[in-house]
């Protein structure tokens, strides 16, 4: 199995709840179909399809003019398409905060008093820009103290990891210098005791002769030196010597990939604070009594995803035109007929023709178990589900339920436990329909499930989910005396795990916490 498929069949039940926190249901369902479905591939190969074939078409032009313009077109293509990309997440980010400012719009409009709740908001908003502005000082202090110790942390370990050999011999030289010159006197001290002895010699007449001094001390040094040492770095002040020595013994540490990380963080934290500050100033509006800064934040989200949804269509409609330009230099090719290029140039749309055929077959299937299984599971609306819609078009893939009533219920605002329910319906309808066909394993089975719908999952979801399936449950999830019998019959082999904390071990027992299971 793709190692990214492994998630829909091995998953934890409570992270099928938390994916949907920040995220909307609808993205997670379409990654959902594309991959377990087998559709992503074929998505992939139109991707990869389109990049080869424009490719080659520039290699196929030969006027040098008209490949640059074609490689423009290319470019502008690419423009175009980053922009579409970066207002569908705008509209996207939009129509979240639709939803999520909703029912705060909706009080607003009733005089409910959101004051407390405004507060809170706002002191917690208030916080984390405080708390962002602290990293931000904190990192330029930690620059500063960088740049102004930049010699002796980066700069200086180089210089003396170059030449660490040259200082060693240096140092060691003028060690042994000065080793040699501690057992021989200065000229000065010679000087000083050949001029005492002289002077001695002559006030009790015993010199015979007219001895000089000067060639009494020449006399006693040359006498006193043995071959000395010849030192070649005379030239090197006692100061500089004992510079020498403390490079060698520098420890220096370079503090430059910490910072690095501390600015690619604090770069995320920055970018969010105008985000922070505009909330806090529509919720300070409203505290003073002002409905109109929030009311008028919604309404204007409102219209700005009408504009949004303009500028997708712009969007588009330029990345067709280029399309159509860039399809022109079909007819400037070689005269002669190239059987590859032409099969090149129809792999896009038929890669994607394939993929929505596939899902057009299989879309009523799906539809059809999943508006069944959510009229069983779902207790927020047993038994009132009209119909589950999927669109037609991977491209832009939608996910709609209806209630029997007619109107729609958005996925958006169903709580955490009906949202769990959605996607595990989901996933035994694709785990039944795809491709793939492994067994079935959960963790922490029932998530944040309430009463009444644990109950549903154990009765209706966990026996039909697969021709195997393997639950991995506390006895505070599947309660031994009251939920085991519900799916008792459908058990194949049932072991606990006891752990034994002295000797660090763990032993495997049958029965479920001490409850044998028919199997």
């Amino acid at each position: 199995m793709p190692q990214e498929l492994s998630r829909y069949f091995l998953f934890d039940a409570m992270e099928a709840g938390n994916l949907l926190k920040e995220d909307q249901l609808n993205k997670v369902i379409k990654e959902n179909i594309e991959n377990v479905m087998g559709f992503n591939k074929y998505i992939q190969l139109a991707k990869a399809s389109e990049t080869l074939y424009q490719q080659y078409t520039a290699q196929r032009l030969q006027v040098e003019n008209e490949k640059k313009e074609y490689l423009g077109l290319i470019e502008q293509k690419n423009k175009f398409q980053a922009s579409h990309k970066m207002v569908q997440q705008l509209l996207q980010d939009a129509l979240q905060y639709s939803v999520a400012g909703k029912e705060l719009y909706d009080n607003l409009k009733a005089g409910l008093n959101q004051e407390t709740t405004i507060k809170n908001k706002i002191e917690q908003t208030v916080a984390t820009i405080d708390g962002i502005h602290k990293k931000e000082a904190i990192y330029r202090e930690d620059i500063e103290n960088f740049v102004k110790d930049i010699e002796l942390n980066v700069c200086i370990p180089k210089i003396v990891e170059a030449l660490k050999s040259e200082i060693h011999l240096i140092l060691k030289a003028k060690n042994e210098q000065q080793q040699n010159n501690s057992t021989n006197l200065s000229r000065e001290q010679i000087e000083t005791i050949s001029f005492a002895i002289l002077n001695y010699l002559q006030q009790n007449k015993l010199v015979l002769g007219d001895v000089k001094l000067e060639q009494l001390v020449d006399h006693v040094w040359r006498t006193s030196q043995n071959l000395p040492i010849k030192d070649e770095y005379h030239f090197l002040e006692f100061s500089e010597v004992k510079a020498l020595e403390n490079l060698l013994n520098n420890r220096a540490a370079n503090p430059f990939p910490m910072l690095n990380q501390q600015q690619v963080d604090l770069n995320l934290s920055l970018a969010q604070i105008p985000i922070f500050e505009a909330q806090a100033e529509q919720m300070k509006a409203q505290i003073t009594g002002t409905d109109y800064a929030i009311l008028k934040a919604y309404e204007d989200n409102e219209a700005g995803i009408k504009k949004l949804e303009t500028q997708i269509a712009e969007a588009q409609g330029e990345i067709t035109k280029i399309d159509k330009r860039l399809h022109q230099y079909d007819i400037q090719m070689s005269q002669e007929p190239d059987p590859r290029y032409e099969a090149l140039g129809k792999l896009k749309a038929f890669f994607e023709e394939v993929a929505n055929q596939l899902l057009k077959t299989k879309k009523q299937q799906i539809e059809l178990k999943m508006k069944q299984d959510l009229n069983v599971n779902l207790a927020a609306y047993r038994d009132v589900i009209a119909k589950v819609e999927l669109s037609e078009n991977l491209s832009n893939l939608t996910f709609k339920i209806y209630h029997q009533a007619g109107n729609e219920i958005y996925l958006n605002q169903l709580n955490t436990a009906s949202k769990q329910v959605v996607v595990q319906v989901l996933l035994k309808a694709l785990h039944e329909f795809g491709d793939y066909d492994p067994p079935v394993m959960i963790d922490t089975v029932m998530g944040v499930l309430d009463e009444t719908s644990r109950s549903t999952v154990l009765e209706n979801y966990f026996p039909e989910l697969s021709h195997q399936t393997i639950l991995l449950s506390s006895d505070s999830e599947i309660r031994p005396q009251t939920d085991l019998s519900k799916i008792e019959p459908f058990i194949s082999k049932v072991y606990t795990l006891e752990r034994d904390r002295e000797r660090q071990s763990t032993e495997v027992i049958i029965g479920y916490f001490g409850k044998t299971v028919n199997a």
